[in-house]
């Protein structure tokens, strides 16, 4: 799939997958980060109750509920956060998503407490959907008027392709 990418890009350089954005180091630096925090969390979404399961003797209605609770938790703190990053800054906020998006799969690996796997998921989404919200604010302020529609699509489809690779992963993860 990529070979056939590359080629097009080459022959069409203006065309859906415009040069300039997949180049621009704006876009690969929110790009990037996108893909891989959404790919985390979907592992999480998805490893999470087994995770619980086998390291708790919570029932699977205590499970469900504290990760709906803790879902819910960190997508409304991504609200806020979307909300505040422009006062606070793009370095800040993306200093506050690296190291929630590092210590989100870190606690889930070597946790053995349900409320902290809870934490993890809970960071696990702030960190995609408010890096989503963020990050593809700054991949269209940075593309040309002309390729911000390129921009804004290619970056969803990053997210898209983390949301697609993460629990296929879990699976991995999870049956080993």
């Amino acid at each position: 799939m990529t070979v056939p990418l590359v080629l097009h890009v080459r022959r069409r350089p203006d065309g859906f997958a415009p040069a300039a954005v997949l180049r621009s180091r704006a876009f690969i630096g929110s790009a990037l980060p996108a893909f891989v925090f959404s790919t985390s969390y979907f592992i999480l979404l998805f490893a999470l109750p087994e995770l619980v399961r086998r390291r708790t003797d919570w029932s699977a209605a205590a499970i469900g509920t504290g990760q709906l609770v803790a879902l819910l938790t960190g997508s409304v703190l991504s609200w806020l956060l979307a909300a505040a990053a422009p006062r606070i800054g793009h370095r800040k906020v993306l200093t506050v998503l690296v190291g929630l998006g590092a210590a989100a799969p870190l606690t889930a690996a070597f946790a053995p407490w349900g409320v902290a796997l809870l934490l993890a998921a809970a960071a696990a989404v702030f960190v995609a959907t408010g890096s989503n919200a963020v990050l593809s604010v700054r991949t269209a302020q940075h593309a040309s008027e002309a390729q911000r529609p390129s921009a804004i699509s290619l970056f969803v489809l990053c997210y898209q392709l983390g949301g697609a690779l993460g629990p296929a992963l879990a699976t991995v993860l999870v049956l080993t």
